[in-house]
C-alpha cells in the first residue's frame, strides 16, 4: 500500500471508526512509520486545539481544526460514494460505458478518482486492457477536478498517469509506458516534499526497461527506488522492487545475486504471510538452484511452490512450476521421464491458450530428445508448432526460428546450443513482436 494521502490521514486522526477501509490502513500504519508520525502529529495538534490556552489564542485555529473535519469527512463520504457509483461500471469496464463519463459532473469528485486507480491496480495482472480503460478514466476524471487544494490534484493526476503506463507495459506498448510515466512525473514535480512518487514513476520506468532488455538502465532505477521506498518505510514497495533487481540478475546471468535476493523475497513473503507472494519466490529460487546444478533444492522449492499454489488455486502457476519439475528431470539425465513431464504441462498450456509458453516447453522437449538422438521427433514437433502458431494467426518471426530448428533436425546439424538460442528470441519475441529471427545470426 502507498502512503496515506492527506485527506486520509486526516480522517483516520480524527475519527478513524469513520474511516470505510481502516483494516487496511491499520495494517499499512503498522509497518509504515512515516505514516505514523504523521497520524501523531495531527493528534498531537488536535490535542493542542483543544487546549483552553490554545482556543484563547486566536479564533484562526478554531477555523482549522473545522476544515480538516470538514476535509476527513468529505474524503469518506466520497470515497463511499464512489463505491456505489462505480460498482456496476467496474465489474465490466466496457471502453464504450466510460467514454462520457468525465463530462458528468457527478464523477467530478478525488473519491472517484481514487477508486479508478485502486480498480485498474487490481485488473492489471489479470485484464490490463481493462487496467488500461480504468486508468484513462482516472485521468480525464483528475484532469476535471477543480475543488480541491492543487497538491491534492497533482497527486491524483500522478498516479493515474502511473497506472496508466503500468497497463501500457503489460500490453507490450512500452514508448507509450514511457511516456505516460513522463506525464506522471510532471505531476509529481509539483510535490517536491512528497517523494514517493517520483520513486514508484522509477520503479515503474524500470519495469519497462527490463521488458525492453535495457536491463543496466533498469538496475540502475530500480537500486535507486528501492533506496527511496527503504528511507521512506514503503516495506512491500521495497521488497517489490528488490524483487524485481532479482530478475534483473538473473537475467543478466548472475544467479547468485539473483538467488540472494529472492531469498529476502521469500523471508518477507513468510513475515507477511503472503502466499502467493511465497509461492512465487519458491519458483523463481527454484529456478536459481537448477541454473546452479543443485537440483535437490531445485526439487524442493518447486515442491513448495506448487504446495502453495494448489491452496491458492492458482493453476497457471502451478503449471509452470510443474514445467520446472520437468527441467530438473532433463538436468539429471532422466530423459524419458522429462518427456512425459514436459508433454503434461505443455498440454496445459495450450488448454490455457498459453502458446508462447507451450512453445517455449517444447523446446525443452526437444532438448530431451537430442540427447537419446531421435531428431525424427524433433522435426514432427517443430512441424506441430509451426502449424499451432499459424492457426492461432501468430504469423511471428517464431514461425521462421522453428523452421530452422525444423531444418538443423532433418539434416543432423541440430545442437543444444541452436535450441538454446531458439529459446533465447521466442522469450525476447513475447516484449518485442517486430523482432525478425535471421539463421545468420547464429554461429556454434
Amino acid at each position: 500500500m502507498a502512503h496515506l494521502t492527506d485527506d486520509e490521514l486526516m480522517a483516520y486522526a480524527f475519527d478513524p471508526a469513520a474511516v470505510a477501509n481502516r483494516m487496511a490502513i491499520d495494517a499499512h500504519l503498522a509497518s509504515c512509520a512515516s505514516c505514523a508520525a504523521e497520524i501523531d502529529e495531527l493528534r498531537a495538534g488536535e490535542k493542542e486545539l483543544a487546549d483552553p490556552i490554545t482556543w484563547a489564542i486566536t479564533e484562526q485555529d478554531d477555523r482549522n481544526r473545522d476544515s480538516l473535519r470538514e476535509l476527513a469527512a468529505q474524503a469518506a463520504t466520497e470515497d463511499s460514494a464512489a463505491e456505489l457509483l462505480l460498482a456496476d461500471l467496474i465489474a465490466s469496464p466496457v471502453r464504450a460505458a466510460w467514454a462520457n463519463l468525465a463530462q458528468r459532473r457527478k464523477y467530478h469528485t478525488a473519491g472517484v478518482v481514487r477508486r479508478l486507480l485502486i480498480a485498474a491496480h487490481d485488473a492489471c495482472e489479470r485484464e490490463p486492457l481493462d487496467a488500461l480503460t480504468l486508468a484513462d478514466a482516472a485521468i480525464d476524471v483528475a484532469e476535471r477536478l477543480t475543488a480541491y487544494a492543487s497538491t491534492t490534484v497533482y497527486e491524483l493526476r500522478g498516479h493515474a498517469w502511473k497506472e496508466r503506463a503500468i497497463a501500457l507495459a503489460a500490453l507490450g506498448r512500452y514508448d507509450a509506458s514511457l511516456e505516460a510515466l513522463h506525464h506522471a512525473e510532471r505531476e509529481f514535480r509539483h510535490l517536491p516534499g512528497a517523494p514517493l512518487g517520483p520513486a514508484m514513476v522509477q520503479h515503474a520506468r524500470a519495469i519497462v526497461y527490463y521488458e525492453r532488455g535495457e536491463l543496466a538502465r533498469a538496475r540502475d532505477l530500480l537500486s535507486e527506488s528501492a533506496a527511496t521506498y527503504n528511507a521512506l518505510g514503503e516495506a512491500e514497495l521495497y521488497a517489490r522492487a528488490r524483487h524485481y533487481l532479482g530478475n534483473v540478475l538473473y537475467r543478466q546471468q548472475d544467479v547468485r545475486g539473483a538467488q540472494q535476493i529472492y531469498e529476502e523475497s521469500l523471508a518477507w513473503g513468510e513475515n507477511e504471510n503472503d502466499l502467493r507472494w511465497v509461492a512465487h519466490a519458491h519458483r523463481v529460487l527454484g529456478h536459481c538452484a537448477y541454473q546452479l546444478g543443485n537440483f535437490t533444492a531445485a526439487s524442493m522449492h518447486f515442491h513448495l511452490s506448487a504446495k502453495q499454489c494448489r491452496e491458492l488455486g492458482l493453476g497457471a502457476e502451478l503449471t509452470r512450476t510443474e514445467w520446472g519439475f520437468a527441467l530438473v528431470l532433463l538436468g539429471t539425465g532422466k530423459y524419458e521421464e522429462a518427456l512425459e513431464a514436459f508433454k503434461a504441462v505443455r498440454d496445459d498450456f495450450h488448454r490455457r491458450d498459453m502458446l508462447t509458453d507451450a512453445a517455449l516447453v517444447a523446446l525443452s522437449m526437444m532438448e530431451a530428445l537430442h540427447a537419446l538422438g531421435r531428431f525424427r521427433e524433433i522435426v514432427a514437433l517443430a512441424t506441430e508448432v509451426a502449424q499451432t502458431f499459424t492457426a492461432a494467426g501468430m504469423i511471428t518471426s517464431a514461425l521462421t526460428a522453428f523452421a530452422y530448428l525444423k531444418e538443423a533436425a532433418r539434416d543432423g546439424t541440430i545442437t543444444t546450443v541452436k535450441i538454446s538460442r531458439v529459446r533465447d528470441f521466442v522469450r525476447r519475441l513475447e516484449r518485442e513482436p517486430a523482432i525478425i529471427f535471421s539463421p545468420d545470426d547464429n554461429h556454434d
